[in-house]
C-alpha cells in the first residue's frame, strides 16, 4: 500500500464514489472508501463489493468511463476493484481491458 490520500485526491475519491452511486445504483455496489489504497502504478484502488460470484462487467465498463473522466477534472487516477460478495476467494478483482486480474489488497468488509 502507499501513501495516504492527501485531501485533494480525497474530495476526488469523494466524487468518483458519487459517480459510482449515480451510475450503477440498480446493481448496488457497495464501495469501501476506507480501504481505498494506492497501487504500485500510482493509481488510487478502491475496493467494491459486487453481488454474485464474478466481478459485473457492467459496472467495470462505467466505472473506467467514470474514471477517466474524474481523472480529467482533478488529476487523480482511480481503479475499481471489485469484491464478489459470493467468490470464496475472497480476491479483489480489476478488469484490464482484456482480463480480469486479481490483485492484493484489502478485500471491503461488511
Amino acid at each position: 500500500m502507499g501513501p495516504a490520500l492527501d485531501e485533494h485526491e480525497r474530495r476526488a475519491l469523494a466524487r468518483f464514489l458519487h459517480l459510482l452511486e449515480e451510475g450503477a445504483a440498480d446493481l448496488q455496489p457497495q464501495a469501501d472508501a476506507a480501504r481505498a489504497f494506492r497501487g504500485p502504478d500510482g493509481h488510487i484502488v478502491v475496493p467494491v463489493r459486487v453481488s454474485g460470484r464474478e466481478p459485473n462487467m457492467g459496472i467495470a465498463l462505467l466505472m473506467a468511463q467514470k474514471a477517466e473522466q474524474v481523472y480529467k477534472q482533478t488529476g487523480s487516477r482511480f481503479v475499481l476493484a471489485q469484491h464478489p460478495i459470493q467468490d470464496l476467494s475472497n480476491r479483489l478483482y480489476i478488469w484490464t481491458g482484456e482480463a480480469w486480474k486479481p490483485v492484493a489488497g484489502p478485500a471491503p468488509t461488511g
